[in-house]
């Protein structure tokens, strides 16, 4: 998390920029996508895969980085057990990714 400091001055207006920039980096780390998991790298078939996010809640998405082919990626319509920990994905054909959860 991103800690701002404000200097307080005799100039207002600088004060004002460092309190609306502040609030603005604050309202920005409230936003999961900011608050993602590191890359994961998965080896997904056409079948289900369950991929370990290592977010410590529901993942509300994820983005494909890299993929070795061409295919798709999709949350599987299995259930989840553990969502916390993880995702079940399929791919419309064998495919290495790197994949971006938040």
């Amino acid at each position: 998390m991103i800690v701002v400091t404000n200097i307080q001055t005799s100039d207002q207006t600088l004060n004002r920029i460092q309190s609306a920039t502040a609030d603005a980096i604050k309202q920005l780390q409230t936003q999961n996508l900011i608050l993602g998991s590191s890359i994961v790298v998965a080896t997904l078939s056409t079948g289900d895969t369950v991929v370990t996010h290592g977010l410590g809640r529901v993942a509300n998405g994820f983005f494909v980085i890299d993929a070795n082919a061409s295919a798709n990626v999709w949350t599987s319509a299995t259930v989840n057990l553990t969502p916390n920990q993880t995702s079940v994905l399929v791919a419309s054909a064998a495919v290495t990714v790197k994949l971006y959860f938040f």
